[in-house]
Order: structure tokens, then C-alpha cells, then sequence
């Protein structure tokens, strides 16, 4: 085929290429070819993206741990309350022999004095075993003291997040 212009229908559609007299076509089958070259060649510039979809599940899981003590005598009003690791059950009823650490950003501890829950600046909590871990009580000045038998309850609490990713493309 030797020819400068050349048609071909495509698809209901007329297609016709200008042609240089140098190239030579030698079937109907190049024609074709050179038409989809010209179309690819001749494309304009894009972005090209992909599509991804991702969908993410956090599962937040606390995993609460209780320590019990009962006071011995009364602590006035003013003075301190400190509670070694050793004076301490746990929900078993064993003595305890190590008090948890608190995971960074990630956990909380709370106090009970006869089963009302105490706020945060009374008291301080250091884990560790015997000796190391305790609790700290500070009975504010002007108030009560914590009377002799009293339960204190210590809840510390991790939490355990797990996630799942699933991706999508």
C-alpha cells in the first residue's frame, strides 16, 4: 500500500490518516497499527493515579488490674497514708508481690477510700515490688481522716489497642 492518505472505518467512525510518502504500509493491517500508534503517540500529558482504598479498625482493650488493702488505724487529717507493694492482695486474695507500670499515654489509675473513688491529686502511685511500688495517700489538712479498717482499693488500668489495616486497589 503506497498510498498518502488512507481511510479506515473503526466502529461506526471514519478514520483517515495523513501519511508520509516515505512510509509504506504493506497491508491493511498496518494502516491499523499505525493508526493506534498515532493515537497513543500523540496523547496528552496526564496524571496518572491509583486507586486505593484503606480502611483502618483500632480496638481499644483496658486491662484492669485491682489491688485491695485495709488500714490498720487511722490516718489523720494532714498526715500520709503510704502503702508498700507487700500490704496489698489482688483478686485472689494473694498477697500482692508487684504493682504494674503504667504504659506512656496509655493508662490510668484510680483510688478508692471506702468505695469512693478519691480524686487524682491525693494520691501518688509508683509500680514496682516490694519496697519500690506504692501508694502514696495525702489526707488533705481540714478534713477527714481516713478511719481504721478502712478499705482502700487500687485499680490500674492498662490499655491494649490492637488495629487492623485492610487496603484496597
Amino acid at each position: 500500500m503506497n498510498q498518502s492518505d488512507l481511510s479506515y472505518r473503526e466502529k461506526n467512525r471514519y478514520i483517515h490518516l495523513k501519511i508520509s510518502p516515505d512510509v509504506h504500509l504493506h497491508s491493511e493491517y498496518d494502516f491499523i497499527v499505525l493508526h493506534f500508534m498515532r493515537r497513543f503517540v500523540i496523547m496528552a500529558l496526564q496524571l496518572m493515579k491509583l486507586l486505593v482504598t484503606a480502611t483502618t479498625t483500632v480496638e481499644t482493650v483496658p486491662s484492669p488490674q485491682k489491688f485491695f488493702y485495709v488500714t490498720t488505724g487511722e490516718t489523720a487529717a494532714g498526715a500520709t497514708l503510704t502503702i508498700d507493694t507487700a500490704d496489698f492482695f489482688d483478686d485472689t486474695g494473694a498477697a500482692a508481690t508487684d504493682l504494674p507500670a503504667l504504659a506512656t499515654n496509655n493508662s490510668m489509675y484510680n483510688v478508692y477510700i471506702n468505695g469512693v473513688l478519691q480524686m487524682q491529686g491525693i494520691s501518688t502511685y509508683t509500680p514496682g515490688a516490694t519496697t519500690v511500688g506504692s501508694l502514696v495517700i495525702n489526707v488533705p489538712a481540714g478534713g477527714e481522716p481516713i478511719l481504721a479498717d478502712s478499705p482502700i482499693v487500687l485499680e490500674v488500668i492498662n490499655y491494649v489497642p490492637t488495629s487492623t489495616t485492610t487496603v484496597n486497589t
